[in-house]
């Protein structure tokens, strides 16, 4: 009933399925893969299924506990997410507090730890101290994209349980039924995804299937004399409004940044011989692409490449976005122009 929202991961939907009937449950379980692959929306079906007043193997949807859940009202589920950047001390030490209560008229108490790769070391230690000695009925689930940021003892702790990106029939079907995106859209989308519906859910945000369009069409036009007026039209795709600060600015160059690395990588896929090229990201624009794999050299489309991927770089440490973007427009416009 329940588990039936989750369209994808259907391995740890059966594991967890036997779990429960069974009785095996562990006391802490951490969820990791890649961002928007359905972590959080299994921990929170998981958690009414463990708090159902029908006490089944899967979530009856209808009992108070259930639908308190649902409304996130339920005393017996608390969800940790981080506030600005961490998950601090407070927070972990309030999980403790609610930890050594008894659960309101139910067997269990359930914590969620949303992004646990945020908690501060001091609330990565605090943590542990629950994760060594669990009260009875308390089970907690971390979500995490990167397990290696966490601490080894916290790691051990937990049982580990993998989610996969979704495969592309589904998440085409997710896409096209949550956002109703269709066509040539719709398969740019579910390649750029990468089997993420987060991602998916992003890329529309910055309405990248028609922004996608524009900057492979000035792309493939590239010369040197346009590299200010591109630059100025990508940054212009990138606001940095004041409540989301400059972080958010980077995220979105990245967008664009990694969309330009597809097409390239796309070039050098067709620039490798092959005539019908299966997994272009861009397999709308294949004419487009075969006849600039057939303008530059091998060497030139790993050149723009490496140029792309050091600009990524650049970005991660912070340099200024302005300069960036212009250097390495001028650099792949000269590239182009003076090595084919």
């Amino acid at each position: 009933m329940s588990f039936k929202k989750i369209l994808s991961q259907s391995h740890v939907v059966a594991s967890f399925q036997s779990v429960l009937s069974r009785g095996r449950l562990a006391h802490a379980y951490m969820f990791h893969g890649p961002e928007g692959v359905g972590k959080a929306l299994f921990a929170r079906e998981l958690s009414k299924a463990l708090l159902c007043q029908e006490g089944r193997s899967d979530a009856c949807d209808t009992c108070e506990s259930c639908r308190g859940v649902d409304t996130g009202r339920n005393p017996n589920l608390s969800w940790i997410t981080a506030g600005y950047k961490v998950i601090t001390i407070a927070s972990i030490q309030e999980l403790e507090r609610l930890a050594a209560l008894k659960p309101v008229e139910a067997k269990r108490r359930v914590f969620v730890i949303e992004d646990a790769e945020r908690m501060s070391s001091e609330a990565a230690n605090c943590l542990l101290k629950t994760l060594e000695e669990p009260p009875p009925g308390v089970v907690i689930l971390l979500t995490t994209t990167s397990p290696p940021r966490l601490p080894r003892t916290i790691i051990s702790r937990c049982q580990l349980v993998r989610f996969h990106p979704i495969d592309p029939g589904t998440l085409k079907g997710l896409i096209t039924e949550n956002f109703g995106v269709e066509g040539d859209g719709l398969e740019w989308l579910t390649a750029a995804s990468c089997g993420s519906m987060g991602r998916a859910a992003n890329l529309l945000k910055e309405d990248a299937i028609t922004r996608r369009k524009r900057l492979i069409e000035r792309l493939f036009s590239l010369h040197i004399e346009d590299n200010f007026s591109i630059s100025q039209e990508v940054l212009d795709w990138c606001p940095g409004e004041k409540d989301e600060g400059l972080e958010a600015r980077r995220s979105r160059l990245r967008i664009w940044m990694c969309v330009m690395l597809e097409y390239y990588r796309d070039i050098l896929l067709c620039k490798a011989g092959a005539e019908e090229v299966a997994g272009l990201f861009n397999s709308d624009e294949r004419d487009r692409i075969q006849a600039k794999a057939g303008r530059l050299s091998m060497g030139t489309i790993t050149d723009i490449m490496d140029e792309i991927k050091y600009s990524l770089e650049a970005l991660r440490r912070n340099a200024n976005i302005n300069l960036l973007v212009e250097n390495m427009f001028t650099r792949i416009a000269r590239l182009e122009t003076t090595h084919h």
